[in-house]
């Protein structure tokens, strides 16, 4: 099989997975992932042959592929403002709108007052968030934590691959006697939980049936329960006139905001995603 009939052999594979576009694109993807050959280039190759190796592991991508498991754990590996990162279902895909929080405190890095204290990133899953601010901001410690030694591990492998160097720790948001011997810091972010446990009908069945529902769902009861936990944690952890950054559920915003308010945090800045709804949210600790 060449490289021409091997793209359009993925198409119409997915066709009950994905319309066209979406198996065009998936195509691609694989191609690229196998030959390291862009769209142009692809088209310029298409003669190549797959090597008997790659037809068959062409076939075992498919067949997962056919089963709604998410591409990006089928080639372990997602790309998150402009990096590689790999990732498995002990992880949340990374997501654009995650990027666009990462963008955000970037865009405010002239705010982070002391290069020694730095950034912690709360529950930080494939370490997309904590990674990133690191390769931009290169000067600043940047500190992740996460709850299991799995998730721990697949984030320092991520740091290593993109050659960064963050601080790892084994640690759960919710048990603020293990998370009380952390450092101050001059920024807190997190993405943490937050879609109801009664949105599960909402939600995409690819992701319901392969993402992790610890790293998404929270009790209807206690929607804010990890937000809580964060805040009260940034009451001797953050400095004063540290920043705190969000990503949220948009259901949840004005909820959100009157406990910032409670707890002596102001300008409290709420930021749309690139669907228009409110994603992200940024306060400052008086």
């Amino acid at each position: 099989m060449n490289i021409g009939d091997a793209y359009q052999h993925i198409i119409s594979s997915l066709s009950g997975n994905y319309d066209n576009r979406e198996s065009k694109n998936v195509a691609q993807i694989i191609i690229e992932n196998f030959t390291g050959f862009s769209n142009s280039e692809r088209r310029l190759h298409k003669n190549n042959l797959l090597s008997f190796e790659d037809e068959q592991h062409l076939k075992k991508i498919i067949k997962a592929l056919q089963k709604d498991k998410p591409l990006q754990y089928v080639l372990q590996e997602a790309w998150f403002a402009g990096m590689k990162f790999f990732v498995n279902e002990s992880v949340l895909i990374p997501r654009p709108e995650t990027e666009e929080l990462v963008e955000w405190i970037i865009q405010n890095s002239n705010d982070i007052l002391d290069n020694n204290a730095g950034i912690l990133d709360m529950g930080t899953g494939s370490g997309c968030i904590a990674i990133s601010l690191k390769k931009k901001l290169p000067e600043i410690p940047v500190t992740a934590l996460d709850y299991q030694t799995k998730i721990i591990n697949l984030a320092k492998k991520n740091a290593t691959a993109n050659n960064v160097q963050v601080e790892f720790y084994k640690k759960n948001i919710l048990q603020y006697d293990a998370i009380k011997s952390l450092p101050v810091f001059d920024v807190i972010v997190s993405n943490p939980p937050y879609v109801l446990k009664k949105e599960i009908n909402e939600m995409e069945k690819r992701v319901l049936a392969n993402e992790p529902h610890a790293a998404l769902f929270v009790p209807d009861d206690d929607p804010l329960i990890f937000y809580k936990a964060i805040i009260n944690f940034c009451k001797d952890h953050l400095k004063k006139d540290g920043h705190l950054y969000f990503e949220i559920n948009p259901d949840c915003a004005d909820e959100l905001k009157l406990l910032l308010q409670e707890k002596h945090f102001i300008k409290i800045d709420f930021k749309k995603d690139m669907q228009g709804k409110i994603r992200m949210v940024q306060a400052i600790k008086t």
